[in-house]
């Protein structure tokens, strides 16, 4: 009886540890990156896990990587209805300048609902997401790229 109670604590401590969660300091209100298309991307959190879930289930990052959430929020600043693809957001490793695409897209809910990497958005209205990107867990993450442009993140001190 005592070492199967010792199993299911070793376990539940071993989940535990697993699945912990950095979050990112980051610089408050220079986070705000306009791109030359008159599109406003504003990085409001990030964190890094090596697990997530996803609505009733749950993906495990592969060995070496982490999942990073990247919390945006997209304002379009023009008076036309423009395309939103969040398929051009990446992370790039600075080291080597490895580009890593989105993953995932959720909606910024509590519960995490799936959201399609294309979108529109009407005039003067913004939008906000979750970018879920698979990035080496050693690394910190401190380039977005929108398109071809790219955005050094600032982090607190």
């Amino acid at each position: 009886m005592k070492i199967a109670l010792f199993r299911l604590i070793f376990f539940g401590l071993i989940l535990t540890l697993s699945s912990c969660v950095t979050i990112y300091q980051l610089s408050p209100a220079k986070n705000n990156f306009n791109a030359k298309n008159n599109m406003e991307y504003e990085v409001y959190g990030m964190s890094s896990a090596s697990q997530q879930a996803t609505g009733n289930s749950r993906i495990v990052a592969k060995k070496g990587y982490t999942f990073v959430s990247v919390k945006m929020k997209v304002t379009n600043k023009t008076n036309e209805t423009v395309d939103v693809d969040f398929s051009e957001v990446a992370l790039l490793d600075v080291i080597n300048m490895v580009k890593y695409p989105v993953s995932f897209v959720y909606q910024a809910t509590v519960v995490a609902i799936p959201a399609k990497n294309k979108t529109t958005l009407e005039p003067q209205k913004s939008l906000k997401r979750i970018l879920l990107i698979t990035y080496p867990d050693k690394i910190k993450p401190e380039l977005l790229e929108i398109g071809n442009d790219r955005y050094e993140i600032q982090f607190s001190k």
